[in-house]
């Protein structure tokens, strides 16, 4: 079918999620065939009734602090692999997620409009280079892979990048470098190393910590990394796309920060990561910045 003058294109396409609904601080989602209760600050508004999420979901995240806690199972999931796929044009990326201790599953669905972003800019260049800092699982540079981009891939956490790399075998994807170091002195390194790319992506957290006990604290150490990534990003031509989920920032504040950090590029567009229900409620998960140059 052909497309219409206001219809968008979106190149990359995640068919296996849907946010069934939310509040009191909870969300109940669906990734493949598996449905869980997930904790969520920003869910806001009344819930009919959780005991009726409870007949529908496979388990449950009980938190126990901020850092950790516990899944509660409603329903067994007989699974020995729980995969889900995202559509890259005629490449499809192979997911497999797992239930962890920190909440999270192994994706972030809010990130599509960032994928889409990520595959049309990288599909219009002859092997483009990109960087991912604070990558986790990969998402991200699995679909640089599926664009043609060559990319380099910083966690600090070891096995995620086991986690990253086993997603892709099962895409039948290559070109991607697994760095385990901190992030903050990966890019010092590549500066030192006279290395460029065309897009360079971050989604750093409120707190972390490198693989030698490095401290990251977001609003302390947001600006001098944007600085040092200015002196990596191609200024011909690049694009830079940064996740905020954390912090005070507002919309004004991160364009106000990210103009300042990168003096030369030719436009910043800030933006909600959000999802919606069905019948059209939307939840904010944080902010997404897209720089360009």
């Amino acid at each position: 079918m052909p497309k219409t003058k206001n219809q968008k294109y979106e190149p990359v396409k995640f068919t296996g999620y849907d946010l069934i609904d939310f509040g009191n601080g909870k969300k109940l989602e669906q990734f493949g065939d598996i449905k869980l209760i997930r904790p969520e600050t920003n869910a806001k508004g009344i819930l009919p009734s959780l005991n009726i999420w409870e007949k529908y979901a496979h388990a449950e995240f009980i938190e126990k602090d901020n850092k950790s806690g516990y899944w509660k199972p409603f329903v067994p999931m007989n699974k020995n692999e729980w995969l889900v796929q995202i559509a890259a044009k005629r490449k499809i990326i192979n997911i497999e997620l797992q239930k962890t201790e920190f909440k999270h599953i192994g994706i972030f669905p809010e990130q599509i409009e960032n994928w889409n972003k990520l595959y049309s800019f990288l599909n219009k260049h002859s092997k483009p280079k990109t960087l991912n800092l604070f990558a986790y699982t990969g998402i991200a540079s699995l679909v640089a892979s599926a664009a043609g981009s060559n990319v380099t891939h910083v966690e600090a956490i070891k096995k995620l990048n086991t986690w990253g790399k086993e997603n892709m075998s099962r895409s039948d994807l290559s070109d991607i470098r697994w760095i385990h170091d901190d992030a903050v002195k990966f890019v010092s390194k590549e500066i030192r190393r006279g290395n460029k790319y065309q897009c360079i992506i971050l989604d750093p957290p409120y707190f972390g910590r490198g693989p030698k006990g490095e401290i990251w604290k977001l609003e302390k150490d947001l600006e001098a990394l944007l600085e040092n990534i200015n002196q990596l990003i191609d200024k011909k031509n690049g694009l830079i796309i940064a996740s905020i989920y954390s912090g005070d920032y507002t919309p004004y504040e991160l364009k106000k920060l990210f103009t300042k950090c990168f003096p030369k590029n030719i436009s910043i567009r800030v933006m909600d990561l959000s999802l919606k229900t069905k019948n059209g409620k939307s939840l904010n998960a944080g902010f997404a910045v897209h720089s360009y140059f």
